[in-house]
């Protein structure tokens, strides 16, 4: 739930703090007076695109800050998937700033993110509806993510795209392996060019290592030598070394073990002192027998060695030499695919002809599961737009069948009639606005319970239609913020809508300082009853409006 909004320079606005109860709110105001710029505001928190010219005039930036909490378990989960945590009252904080210079950034909980990401999560946090919409959702892709929001049937969908990829990916193999015979050569060459050249060098895993070892170990034999002696003459002590020392004192113990019993155990642990010092003693001594000579030609021929290994690697652009042995085994793979082409292509072919069999049995689960849904959801929109005083609609969704796609085998589209006797046509084809505008909220307030989305913004969706049904919508969206759970912020010119909520605010325009500025303020009851009576009786209100005003929101539950 959106709790506050925070707005700087944008537009009319110089500065602008804004506090959201939950359930329904309203914004109102003369035309003109910045409503719009509030939804604006709003979509550049939610991650739209940016335009430097809404920076306030004279001002070097603009920004907008929104505070939400009692946020999903599941939502929380993908903040902490980007490493972002709640402030200690458990709320989130998001942030986005456009400067004049058209640089601009985007927080949450004051980290950093892309304004792409801020997009993603953003979908889930608000969801802003306006006249645009009805244009969106006349679109045929629009529509089939609508439907499948609706059927909730990610199984099919996860499945069929599986499928999708699998058969996709190997088209694409497939028709490399088959491009045209002069590419096929010129690639050989190459690739002959190169194994021949990886397999001159006759590197093996490992080798690497084992030859740097090797070169330190020569590059260090008067060190070792030295310390050997050392630590030989330690062990060893000319006769009474570590393991002379523990025979003796075995032999001395074992006069006594017969009244100490317990002394055995000390024996044991001795010999075993003696057989490691012993084999210590042998390790040790024949670091010192080792021939010094023709230690340098030995390096001379390792550094020779490691410098041809290290050009190779820079010339593949690798890090080690297991790396470039992978290299080879790889332009081997490749060069074998090559020449083994068609035999290749005819196995391949085989494995895509099993994986369409796949592709059409997961598209046609996918289909049954979409038309099962497209029965619930007409009912369910045909009785909301019953509700909105079109009794006599026609809705439906047509199945078009189509090749294979990412998104399915079929097209689908929204028909409509609201006329009785006429035929649905696309919802496109549709002239009145008012009708759009209905059958948009009915598809949304179908979606409400599903979407689990925390905040929903409708724009002015109250246009073109009269009184009556403006009742309805607004009792509508009452009930979408009840029975849903979430939080339902709306612009409207609507008496009737503004009367059922239960934070009222108004956005009103005034100069200071020679500059127009854009205000808002949350209205109690007598300021509701002023506002409302405003939007029922124009600019002279008389005592008739002031009444109808008080009588609207008492009829409303909202007094």
């Amino acid at each position: 739930m959106l709790t506050s909004l925070h707005i700087e320079n944008i537009a009319l606005i110089k500065r602008c703090d804004i506090e959201f109860g939950g359930g329904m709110s309203v914004l109102t105001g003369e035309t003109g007076a910045g409503k719009s710029i509030l939804i604006d505001s709003l979509c550049l928190l939610c991650g739209a695109k940016s335009d430097r010219d809404i920076i306030r005039t004279g001002e070097d930036y603009a920004l907008v800050e929104g505070v939400f909490c009692c946020l999903p378990e599941s939502l929380v989960g993908m903040f902490k998937d980007d490493g972002i945590e709640p402030d200690e009252d458990g709320n989130f904080i998001i942030q986005r700033r456009i400067g004049i210079d058209g640089r601009g950034s985007a927080k949450i909980c004051g980290r950093a993110v892309t304004v792409s990401r801020l997009r993603e999560i953003s979908m889930s946090l608000a969801a802003i509806h306006g006249q645009q919409d009805t244009q969106t959702l006349s679109d045929s892709a629009k529509q089939l993510q609508t439907l499948d929001l609706w059927a909730r049937d990610s199984e099919a969908l996860t499945s069929y795209k599986a499928a999708y990829r699998a058969y996709t990916d190997l088209y694409r193999r497939i028709a490399k392996l088959q491009s045209d015979e002069d590419g096929k050569k010129e690639r050989l060459d190459f690739l002959d060019y190169r194994i021949q050249e990886l397999q001159s060098l006759g590197l093996a895993k490992g080798e690497e290592d084992k030859l740097v070892a090797e070169k330190n170990r020569i590059a260090s034999y008067e060190k070792i030598v030295t310390n050997a002696a050392e630590a030989h003459e330690q062990l060893s002590g000319h006769g009474v070394g570590i393991a002379g020392r523990a025979q003796s004192a075995i032999n001395s113990l074992e006069s006594i073990k017969n009244v100490l019993p317990e002394v055995q155990d000390l024996i044991d642990r001795l010999y075993n002192i003696r057989y490691e010092a012993e084999d210590i003693t042998e390790t040790v001594g024949s670091y010192l027998g080792e021939d010094g000579e023709d230690k340098q030609k030995r390096l001379d021929e390792l550094e020779e060695r490691i410098l041809k290994i290290n050009s190779f690697k820079r010339k593949h652009h690798v890090a080690t030499g297991d790396e470039l042995v992978d290299v080879l085994d790889a332009l081997l793979t490749e060069r074998n695919e090559i020449c083994g082409g068609d035999e290749l292509i005819a196995d391949l072919q085989k494995e895509l002809a099993k994986l369409k069999i796949s592709l059409d049995s997961a598209a046609k689960a996918l289909t049954a599961a979409r038309k099962t849904a497209a029965e619930q959801l007409i009912e369910r929109v045909k009785q909301i737009l019953c509700f909105l005083d079109m009794p006599s609609v026609a809705f439906d969704i047509d199945f078009e069948g189509t090749e294979p796609t990412e998104t399915g085998a079929e097209e689908i589209t929204f028909l409509i009639s609201a006329n009785k006797g006429e035929e649905p046509k696309p919802m496109g084809k549709i002239a009145s606005g008012g009708e759009l505008s209905r059958i948009m909220l009915a598809i949304k307030r179908a979606l409400a319970d599903i979407e689990n989305i925390g905040t929903l913004v409708f724009d002015e969706i109250d246009t073109g239609i009269s009184g009556g049904t403006s009742d309805k919508i607004g009792m509508l969206l009452s009930e979408t913020a009840v029975e849903s759970g979430c939080q339902v912020i709306c612009v409207t010119h609507s008496a009737q809508i503004a009367s059922r909520a239960d934070t009222h605010l108004r956005i009103s325009k005034s100069e200071q300082d020679g500059r127009t500025q854009t205000s808002v303020k949350v209205l109690d009851f007598d300021g509701r009853v002023n506002e409302i009576a405003r939007i029922l009786g124009g600019v002279n209100i008389g005592a008739s409006a002031l009444s109808a005003a008080a009588e609207l929101i008492k009829q409303a539950g909202k007094q």
